[in-house]
């Protein structure tokens, strides 16, 4: 449910209709705004039609409403939120590879340019939490084995996890029933 929206949402701008990308939790959709102006949602995973935004909020019970009153969800995202949605997937990238730091500094980046992004700003949060592991759990088995700088390294990495999530709640997105 990313690449085709994409794909989706370019074909339709380079035709001249006025088309970009929105977001629902763990889905991305196009939104399509039409020469009078009424917006319709369009789902590129199942022909192209339209879908109710009820629809979205029927089947998504963590779309809370003030992710939607927020802008997280549901909204058309100008070019710029856009294009650091397209370019999440150099995060995983990076992450898979094992460039944990470069993935935290292109999370920021995109955040910049995306900052109610929950997905980027949960992605970050998860790298943050693989550094943590990396860094510090798998290599200390006790706090009072770590030098101060190293102490004051992993309180900073899981204050960064921890401000991610809270920064998340509070433009409306909730963890869907413990997972994550």
């Amino acid at each position: 449910c990313t690449s085709m929206p994409i794909l989706m949402m370019i074909l339709g701008n380079r035709m001249g209709l006025k088309m970009t990308l929105a977001e629902a939790p763990q889905h991305s959709l196009v939104k399509f705004t039409g020469s009078d102006g009424r917006e319709w949602n369009l789902e590129a995973t199942s022909g192209g039609g339209f879908t109710r935004e009820s629809h979205y909020r029927k089947d998504m019970p963590t779309m809370t409403e003030a992710s939607v009153k927020n802008g997280v969800y549901l909204r058309g995202l100008p070019r710029a939120e856009a294009i650091a949605f397209m370019a999440s997937d150099i995060v995983k990238h990076l992450t898979d590879a094992g460039r944990l730091e470069d993935a935290v500094a292109v999370s920021d980046r995109l955040l910049s340019h995306a900052p109610k992004s929950v997905h980027a700003k949960l992605t970050r949060a998860g790298v943050l939490a693989l550094l943590l592991k990396r860094d510090i759990v798998d290599r200390y088995k006790r706090t009072s084995d770590m030098t101060p700088d190293v102490l004051a390294y992993a309180n900073d990495l899981y204050r960064q996890n921890m401000a991610a999530f809270a920064e998340a709640e509070a433009l409306g997105w909730r963890e869907p029933d413990g997972e994550l």
